[in-house]
């Protein structure tokens, strides 16, 4: 309620949010609605928090960079492994620094841009699903060295290609291209 009270324009999804009369509670959503929902909005406020207590990555932190948004959270280490706190991602101690945190980013559109494209260029260079298959596969690979029908990617680098879907004028995209681009000129690859 505090964001919403002074932001004004504050949407939450999912259940249980108390907003003021500014914000908009859009409820749960999935599918289409949730892509949109991420796209939606410059900055993406994160609850490590589980319903259980514990903290841990969610997969809305990827998604929230996927789509260009800036990722607010409250710092913990899992996360300071993936991304880092001062070039890529926003931390927030308690509400009172959020609040500040996000009046800082609507203030600073050209640190809120830099803060986009340095996360998308992280998420493009070590998190994609590509990077997650070829770890599982070195995992995998002492067992059975030969590989599925004799194929073997160990050491394999993943193919230079790419593929961008969604493209509209705005920001993410641009983020995403720039990511894209800069991987492929370094040699890497963009996934997909």
């Amino acid at each position: 309620a505090a964001l919403s009270e002074r932001f004004g324009n504050v949407r939450t999804y999912g259940r249980g949010w108390e907003t003021s009369a500014a914000g908009v509670n859009r409820g749960p959503v999935a599918g289409g609605d949730l892509l949109n929902a991420s796209r939606g909005g410059l900055l993406h406020v994160n609850f490590p928090r589980t319903a259980k207590g514990f903290t841990n990555v969610k997969c809305g932190v990827f998604e929230t960079i996927g789509s260009g948004g800036v990722l607010l959270t409250e710092p913990f280490e899992e996360l300071a492994e993936l991304f880092d706190y001062t070039s890529e991602i926003v931390g927030y101690a308690d509400t009172a620094d959020l609040c500040e945190k996000v009046d800082w980013l609507l203030r600073n559109p050209a640190e809120r841009t830099a803060l986009q494209l340095n996360a998308m260029r992280r998420l493009v260079a070590c998190h994609l699903y590509e990077h997650r298959w070829l770890a599982a596969w070195n995992c995998i690979k002492p067992a059975h060295p030969a590989g599925p029908s004799g194929w073997h990617p160990a050491n394999a680098t993943p193919r230079s290609r790419v593929v961008i879907a969604g493209l509209n004028p705005a920001l993410p995209d641009e983020a995403a291209i720039i990511a894209a681009l800069d991987r492929l000129e370094a040699g890497g690859s963009t996934g997909g």
